[in-house]
């Protein structure tokens, strides 16, 4: 499901949102420094987690000057330097979790109620089960290694 805008005010530590943002090592742009509409997810692992602290709180409109020193295990052209960023937070957005009902499972399947959808998985599973242990017994084994294989 897309997130949602929302209406609370600073980007929450496992936030989501679109920022633009600009930066520069020793006054110069550096490549991937850069984005304009970027699609962020704060702990998703994308940028570096001291670029994330700093963005915790950022409000939407905000612009934050942040300051950075790549991981010495970072890339060989970006380890070890400090690198400025101007980050513009455009929008914070939340994804919004269903709630699991008759109506939901309607809307995902070709079931009309939670029980019908459960006993469909059930029946699947239990028919992916038994592939598997056909399968197995082919070749004379269970698949847990133990026991009969029963004709």
């Amino acid at each position: 499901m897309p997130p949602t805008l929302r209406s609370q005010t600073g980007l929450p530590r496992r936030g989501h949102g679109k920022c633009g943002f600009y930066g520069t090592i020793d006054g110069e742009e550096f490549e991937d420094g850069s984005a304009e509409d970027f699609d962020l997810e704060l702990g998703a692992g994308y940028f570096l987690d001291d670029f994330e602290a700093q963005l915790v709180g950022a409000n939407a409109g905000e612009t934050k000057e942040l300051t950075v020193v790549f991981p010495e295990e970072y890339d060989e052209t970006l380890a070890g330097k400090e690198a400025k960023f101007t980050v513009k937070v455009n929008s914070i957005s939340e994804k919004s979790i269903p709630e699991y009902n008759d109506a939901f499972v309607s809307s995902i399947s070709d079931y009309s109620t939670t029980a019908e959808y459960e006993d469909s998985l059930k029946a699947e599973l239990l028919a992916s089960q038994q592939e598997k242990q056909s399968v197995y017994c082919r070749y004379g084994r269970t698949p847990d290694g133990y026991g009969q294989c029963h004709h």
